[in-house]
This record gives structure tokens, C-alpha cells and sequence, in this order.
């Protein structure tokens, strides 16, 4: 059996999550998707691997993922934060087949890209980074599509920034305000998302049983949910950072306006210490306490 690592992070999180973590080793895969589709510039020698054990939907659910040790950003874990992710909805889409029902969401059936896609700071500065990378014949087509959505909100007075209803009840009126607008998310194509590895965590957790076409006219009643085990979005969202005690979010289409202003500066932390607090978002805990030092 592997030796969990000794330093006092590493300590803290096994202690915080019932995690084991060991010292990274040049691990292929993850590691080097982990550099290449986050940005993140440490050695491979400072990721630790972490195995974590947690309850989703009557089921103990086994992940295993690689962390940077030091200091680094929600941003440049978010590959972590999608691995999870994943492996959360595919527990979710156990479950309802356990229950004898099925997800009908199918690629081409595009009517929930028309809702409005929430986005906290490390997403819309991703997806941001992912127009920035596209072909330029690609990428002037996508920012154009941008430019349209954003020109149509404006017109029913839906505009750019944070803290995008604050309350159940004024979200819920963006929401609608939004969805009547029929702005398409500029990622939509052939009724089909365009960048589905790298869609957001909002996105991964609507899956619905209920009939496709319902989601044309979500009225009440007529969408039936797949459960989710804990928040997804909101968990990385509250990672990001949480103004005057509500989480910080801004509609994807948004994203590219708010990556090329002035964005507020990033939060950085520790490797364990993000996911540690990310897990216990999702598991709807408050942050515990790390142990005293030796």
C-alpha cells in the first residue's frame, strides 16, 4: 500500500476529506492534460494524486485525480473540476437507470442552449481563452455570434456583470427574461454543442428524463431532473469568490466581454486546499477547519 505523503497540506486534506494523497510522480495522462489544457506550468514532481472516497446518490463513489502541491488557481484546476464532475453526472445517469428511467438528452436536441448558461469567473475565463485559441476564420465566426447575443439581451435589458440575480426570485426572472430572448449559445452548432469537453459544469448537470421537446417550452411541470449527488457550477463558482454573501456569476455569453475588460484578480491557493474546499461545496458542508500543526 501506498505511503501517504507527510507534509502538513497533504495531511490536512486526507484528514479534511478521507482522502489518501501521495507524492506526484511523472504520471502520463492526467498530468500532461492537466499542463496542456490548464495552463499550469509546475514540475511534474510537485502533483500529488488523490483518491477520494464519497457518497453520490446511495453509492460510494471512487475517483482518483491529480493535483498541483503549490500555489495555483481554480482556473488552472478546472480540468480537476471537470473530472469530478463527470463522475458525478455518470452516477446521476446510473441512478435513473436504476430506477428503470432513461436521460433523454441526445446530441442534436439543442433547446437547453437557449437557456441562460451560468459562469463564474474561472469558466468565462476559460472559455475565453478557448475562442483565443480557435482558428482565426473559426474564431471570428464564434466572437461574431457573441456579439449578436449580447446586442439582442441588451435589447430586453439584460446586461453585462456579476452578480447576476442575487435571489431565487431574481434569478429566476433573468432566467425567463433570458430564455424568451432566444439568444443561442454562440458554442451551439447543428443543434449540437461544439466544444462539449470543455462546456460548463451548469451544462454537464441538466440532463432531464422528462420528453426533449419539453425543454422548447419549460413550463411547470413538463421538465422532470435528473438528481444531482451536490452542486456542480456553484461549487467552482464559490471557489472563484462570493460578494456580500452570494456567489458570483455572470451568463456565459458574457464571458469574452468580461475576459478582455479588467477582471478582478484571480484567487490562489494551494492545490488540496481548492479541492478540498470545492468538495465540501458539493457536499453542501461548510469549510472545516484544518488540523493544528505538529
Amino acid at each position: 500500500m501506498a505511503t501517504r505523503a507527510s507534509t502538513q497540506t497533504e495531511s490536512n486534506v486526507y484528514q479534511i476529506l478521507g482522502i489518501g494523497v501521495w507524492p506526484g510522480r511523472n504520471f502520463s495522462g492526467e498530468s500532461a492534460r492537466l499542463r496542456e489544457e490548464t495552463g499550469y506550468s509546475g514540475q511534474m514532481e510537485s502533483l500529488l494524486r488523490a483518491n477520494l472516497k464519497i457518497e453520490a446518490l446511495g453509492e460510494l463513489v471512487h475517483l482518483q485525480v491529480e493535483l498541483p502541491e503549490g500555489a495555483t488557481t481554480p482556473l488552472k484546476m478546472l480540468l480537476v473540476f471537470q473530472t469530478f464532475a463527470n463522475r458525478m453526472v455518470q452516477r446521476s445517469e446510473e441512478a435513473v437507470r436504476e430506477a428503470g428511467e432513461e436521460v433523454s438528452c441526445r446530441k442534436g436536441c439543442g433547446a437547453c442552449c437557449r437557456q441562460l448558461v451560468p459562469v463564474g469567473q474561472s469558466e468565462a475565463l476559460h472559455l475565453a481563452a478557448l475562442v483565443a485559441k480557435m482558428p482565426w476564420e473559426r474564431q471570428a465566426t464564434v466572437r461574431a455570434r457573441f456579439a449578436r447575443g449580447m446586442a439582442a439581451l441588451a435589447e430586453v435589458g439584460i446586461e453585462p456583470g456579476f452578480d447576476q440575480g442575487v435571489d431565487r426570485n431574481a434569478a429566476r426572472d433573468l432566467g425567463e427574461r433570458y430564455f424568451a430572448a432566444q439568444v443561442a449559445c454562440p458554442f451551439l452548432e447543428d443543434e449540437s454543442c461544439s466544444i462539449h469537453p470543455d462546456r460548463p459544469l451548469a451544462c454537464r448537470e441538466y440532463l432531464v428524463t422528462s420528453p426533449a421537446a419539453n425543454c422548447r417550452n419549460p413550463g411547470p411541470g413538463r421538465i422532470n431532473m435528473v438528481p444531482m449527488a451536490g452542486p456542480l457550477w456553484t461549487s467552482l463558482a464559490k471557489l472563484d469568490g462570493v460578494k456580500d454573501g452570494h456567489v458570483a456569476w455572470q451568463p456565459l455569453i458574457f464571458s469574452l466581454a468580461y475576459a478582455e475588460g479588467e477582471p478582478e484578480p484571480e484567487r490562489v491557493a494551494e492545490g488540496p486546499e481548492l479541492f478540498s474546499e470545492f468538495v465540501n461545496h458539493f457536499r453542501k458542508r461548510p469549510a472545516p477547519q484544518a488540523p493544528p500543526s505538529a
